[in-house]
């Protein structure tokens, strides 16, 4: 609390995906509590819901964003991270192979990495289907006679 306005004041320093998913999540609201308004075609304030702008919605929705896994490419911040290296940093193939054209560290915590075989390729989550395919393979008489 500042003294001389009485004021709360609170800061939270955000990387830029989840500074863009904030971002995205106030102008919706924004957009939204505007729209209404305007519909309402009212000059004076409009009653707020339960979702008030408040800084306690804001902090939990910057805590629920960052409770999230990261899945993009923390390089580009365009394509889906797909390799892991040894000290679990994920990147994009592109970006990594990119970066190893120069360097022999991860881009973030600047371990040393020996080559590119201790890359480890991310497989997709597997569908429902596919874990089911997988188990109902264990009944299969066939293979296991």
């Amino acid at each position: 609390i500042k003294k001389s306005t009485n004021a709360i004041e609170t800061e939270k320093c955000l990387d830029l995906a989840r500074f863009c998913k904030v971002y995205r999540e106030l102008t919706k609201r924004y957009s939204k509590r505007r729209s209404e308004s305007e519909e309402q075609n009212c000059v004076t304030r409009v009653d707020l819901d339960n979702q008030d702008l408040t800084i306690s919605v804001i902090l939990s929705s910057v805590d629920a964003v960052q409770t999230e896994p990261v899945e993009e490419c923390c390089i580009c911040m365009e394509r889906h991270s797909d390799v892991s290296l040894a000290c679990a940093h994920s990147y994009c193939k592109e970006c990594i192979h990119q970066w190893f054209d120069e360097h022999n560290t991860c881009p973030i915590c600047r371990k040393k990495v020996q080559g590119q075989d201790e890359f480890w390729v991310l497989a997709d989550k597997p569908t429902e289907s596919e874990m089911a395919d997988y188990v109902m393979g264990f009944t299969d008489e066939d293979k296991y006679s």
